[in-house]
């Protein structure tokens, strides 16, 4: 009877924790256009809830051929653009739980064809490397 009280207590505390003390996952949201014509200019909103967490961060997309990226709004992200890669990083993520990040594509004259987009955000939590991946477009 002691064994089954103390496995009834045990039950209830780890309710109890999770019901408390776990955090929501976190979600990243892109509106990549679903086509292009070469020449246009597109902005590209990638809104991320980062609900608790802090501290080291990175977004990254992987952009088709004849695609260039310029930067409207990184939230004190540093942003840069090489070999189709899109990249943010933050040391410290915006106090915001929930922010979007804004650039600009060109599509160039060399862009042809079906492609797709990729990414991913990364980031550290309790010291762990943990990545959520975009929804390809």
């Amino acid at each position: 009877m002691i064994k089954y009280l103390i496995l009834l207590f045990n039950v209830m505390g780890i309710l109890f924790f999770k019901t408390f003390f776990e955090t929501e996952p976190i979600t990243v949201a892109h509106n990549f256009p679903e086509s292009v014509v070469t020449g246009g200019e597109y902005v590209v909103e990638v809104k991320i809830n980062k609900n608790t967490v802090g501290g080291f961060a990175e977004l990254k997309q992987i952009l088709p051929i004849g695609f260039n990226a310029s930067i409207i709004d990184s939230k004190r992200g540093t942003f840069s653009f090489s070999d189709r890669e899109v990249k943010i990083i933050w040391m410290t993520l915006p106090d915001d739980e929930e922010f979007t990040v804004k650039y600009k594509i060109t599509v160039l004259a060399e862009a042809s064809g079906q492609n797709q987009v990729v990414g991913t955000f990364s980031y550290l939590d309790n010291n762990q490397k943990a990545t959520v991946n975009l929804e390809t477009k």
